[in-house]
């Protein structure tokens, strides 16, 4: 198990509920990413596979965000 891990969140807006994936790494975490789990999945093979320090895990996100 790499050191980026995946986590979810139930939210409910305007009485609709949806599941949402984020990142977390220790302390830190980046919750409500996306709510299509593959994309955050392939976010966080790329962040372990290239074994990204935690305190780059906010900008790594909004640049593919930003995508």
């Amino acid at each position: 198990m790499g050191k980026y891990q995946l986590i979810e969140k139930a939210i409910t807006i305007e009485e609709k509920s949806y599941t949402t994936f984020g990142i977390k790494y220790g302390s830190e975490a980046i919750h409500d990413i996306s709510t299509d789990k593959s994309y955050v999945e392939s976010i966080i093979e790329a962040l372990n596979k290239s074994d990204v320090a935690e305190v780059h895990l906010t900008d790594i996100v909004e640049d593919f965000l930003a995508t």
